[in-house]
């Protein structure tokens, strides 16, 4: 008894240093991945206020996610702020002139999209619930996965095309279902966000609900720059670069709220 008992103090005090040495190992991958990426999209001919713009969101996904592990080593939530960083970093190589990894920015482009809805739906606990948010979360993947293989293999500014010439009818329909299917994650996923906060009680709407109504107008954000695709698509309109700036910089802001609201007490 008297000897276990030392090994047990000596394995507890030993075991909080394992995590913040994954941390920082984790922190110096992260760091090599923005540094890396801000090289490869300077060499694709980017200009310096989009890269900016880009690596920042970038940054502020993987430091979010980091410091969430720190604080609440037991919450998913920052791992999952992470895989969003993640995401954003492979989908930016779609213009790299380096061929393989071009083809990992052609298969992952709308990829953020489907991982930003799985964020504000697992927030703040990191878990989506069953039901219409874990339905809403699988259609968001669905749709950026399944429904993003007719322009990896038929368009023609895709690294994995397998036609010589872009079928421009199919290419449209299939962009416009898949658009189409995309706003009705964002209006499902509007939908959980609404019932969640009428269904919370006083106190949960004062802990949760300025986090929920800032996850509601990202996703409005993201609604209008949808739209706003479609109708220039259909109308050459300017639209979309009226409103991407918007919805960029309400994206980039997102972990950081996030990460506020489960260090301040809302994850309990």
């Amino acid at each position: 008894m008297s000897v276990s008992r030392p090994d047990r103090g000596r394995a507890a005090r030993a075991d909080p240093a394992r995590p913040r040495h994954l941390l920082l190992a984790l922190g110096a991958f992260c760091a090599v991945l923005v540094l890396t990426h801000t090289a490869m999209l300077a060499a694709a001919q980017w200009d310096a206020a989009t890269i900016v713009l880009w690596e920042s969101t970038l940054a502020l996904f993987f430091a979010s996610g980091l410091i969430a592990l720190w604080r609440q080593p037991h919450n998913p939530f920052g791992a999952l702020l992470l895989l969003a960083g993640l995401a954003q970093w492979c989908a930016g190589l779609q213009t790299v002139p380096v061929a393989g990894l071009a083809a990992i920015g052609s298969l992952t482009k709308t990829l953020p999209l489907a991982v930003t809805v799985h964020v504000i739906l697992a927030f703040p606990t990191g878990r989506v619930a069953p039901g219409l948010a874990r339905f809403t979360v699988v259609l968001a993947y669905v749709t950026s996965t399944v429904l993003e293989v007719p322009s990896m293999v038929l368009a023609g500014s895709s690294s994995l095309r397998l036609v010589q010439t872009e079928p421009t009818a199919v290419l449209d329909a299939a962009v416009l279902g898949q658009r189409l299917t995309g706003l009705t994650c964002l209006g499902l996923a509007m939908s959980v966000l609404a019932i969640r906060l009428v269904r919370m009680k006083r106190t949960g709407q004062t802990q949760l609900g300025p986090f929920v109504l800032y996850a509601f107008a990202c996703l409005v954000g993201l609604t209008v720059t949808l739209i706003a695709r479609l109708i220039g698509a259909l109308a050459g309109t300017g639209l979309l670069e009226r409103t991407g700036p918007v919805q960029t910089l309400l994206v980039a802001a997102l972990p950081v709220v996030f990460l506020f609201g489960v260090l301040t007490g809302s994850f309990g």
